[in-house]
């Protein structure tokens, strides 16, 4: 996701009236929701509450996602605290954060009381929330242009930014994404951003839910060109993927960038078999891949506990990689989740689907003392390619993909990976999401 204040404008700054604008949202042009925007002038700057709810069809089920943020804020919309909700039809989390010198403090509790505590450096930027950019923008409160610090508490990812004036627009960039708000005699009459999301404005009466639901994961299929026959069976694969960021992660383990030209990049997939390694991959320091992590838990007590009962009997780190995964992929219910996943929050709820799958393998699989990392991209089924998470681990000095909600071990050719690590890293490929096209070489 330096504090350039401008003066002027806060001297000719007066706000004597509250400002609220709904807005009707879609996904590729179907309608999934709506968001509501208010702000009110408070003893030191602003309270602004935003609602967003949409609902969409996830592998034939409703799916229901609601977040409401209140934030308080400086006359120029500088975040100083704020408190999000996040309910959808598979959990409730609940987040506090507060701006501190220099640094953002944010404590996240999940539904099962587990606290994931966070501190975000500012580099001497001030921080700013996506669902600001409206009232400030009809406050005057924008900028010609500066350099911010975005947090989006979605995916908790704190991300360097710009803020910038482009004639009717209003332009926010950030590493994480990228959001254009149109502006109609100083009201903001919609926006657009990644994932071929549009917000146009609306009476508060027009916008609502949808009747008809869009099937989330078919809308954001990728449909590969060229020899589609070889993926997955094919020992080694190559892809030619655009456009594509410098955000994303296209080599590390068995994938492999080939080269780069421009937005176009040419990759190669390899299988590898844990048990006859046929390279090695040169690592320096495996210490990441095992160190404790607000969301795989590794050194939670019931998760070590667990991975030690699961792998009892096994002395072959191989063996025990395999028995952990045949477990996790028996055990847990497959149910298209959203969710904002820890191991031990799975623990509780046995289901979940590929970002469940991966976190709490990978969460028992560092707790044996496997290197461990969650890789995020794409996988080929059924004639096209859906987002998705696996886990990498460190075998034999080699990285292997595998696959838990698949229940492949080793994983197969037909895994694309685009990022890789904790949740707020994943969120860096959102900018991609509904633009990626993939021709097989």
């Amino acid at each position: 996701m330096k504090r350039a204040f401008i003066f002027s404008m806060l001297l000719g700054f007066t706000p004597l009236h509250a400002g609220k604008a709904s807005f009707a949202i879609t996904l590729k042009g179907a309608p999934v929701g709506y968001e509501v925007v208010e702000d009110l002038p408070a003893k030191r700057g602003f309270r602004v509450a935003d609602t967003f709810h949409i609902r969409v069809n996830m592998l034939g089920a409703e799916k229901e996602m609601r977040t409401v943020l209140v934030a308080h804020t400086d006359p120029r919309f500088t975040v100083e605290k704020f408190v999000f909700t996040m309910q959808t039809t598979d959990q409730n989390v609940h987040m506090e954060g507060q701006v501190s010198e220099d640094t953002l403090e944010v404590r996240l509790r999940t539904p099962t009381g587990t606290l994931l505590p966070r501190r975000f450096p500012l580099h001497g930027r001030r921080v700013v929330l996506p669902a600001l950019l409206v009232p400030m923008i009809e406050r005057g409160a924008v900028p010609e242009t500066e350099s911010v610090q975005v947090f989006d508490p979605s995916v908790l990812n704190l991300s360097p930014g710009v803020i910038r004036k482009e004639g009717n627009r209003v332009v926010l960039a950030h590493t994480a994404g990228r959001t254009v708000y149109e502006i109609q005699d100083s009201r903001v009459v919609a926006f657009s951003g990644d994932l071929d999301l549009r917000a146009e404005r609306r009476p508060r009466r027009e916008v609502g839910l949808p009747e008809q639901l869009v099937n989330l994961l078919e809308r954001y299929a990728i449909r590969p060109q060229g020899s589609v026959f070889k993926i997955g069976k094919a020992r080694r694969l190559v892809l030619r993927i655009f456009p594509v960021t410098d955000d994303v992660v296209l080599d590390f383990g068995p994938q492999r960038l080939l080269r780069r030209s421009g937005d176009t990049a040419w990759v190669e997939i390899r299988f590898r078999d844990p048990w006859r390694p046929e390279s090695r991959d040169t690592v320096e320091d495996l210490s990441p891949y095992l160190a404790d992590d607000p969301y795989l838990q590794p050194s939670d007590p019931v998760v070590q506990d667990l991975a030690r009962q699961i792998t009892e009997g096994f002395s072959d780190t191989v063996a025990m990689a395999e028995a952990l995964l045949r477990w996790v992929f028996d055990r847990l219910a497959k149910v298209p989740s959203v969710t904002i996943p820890t191991a031990t929050e799975v623990l509780q709820t046995m289901q979940g689907d590929c970002n469940e799958h991966a976190t709490l393998f990978g969460g028992m699989a560092r707790a044996l003392g496997i290197p461990t990392e969650v890789i995020v991209g794409l996988v080929y089924q059924n004639g096209a390619y859906y987002y998705h998470a696996w886990d990498a681990l460190y075998l034999n000095g080699q990285w292997v993909w595998v696959d838990p909600v698949m229940g492949e071990f080793p994983a197969r050719t037909n895994h694309l990976m685009l990022q890789r690590g904790s949740l707020e890293k994943q969120s860096l490929i959102m900018p991609l999401v509904g633009k990626l096209q993939i021709v097989v070489e």
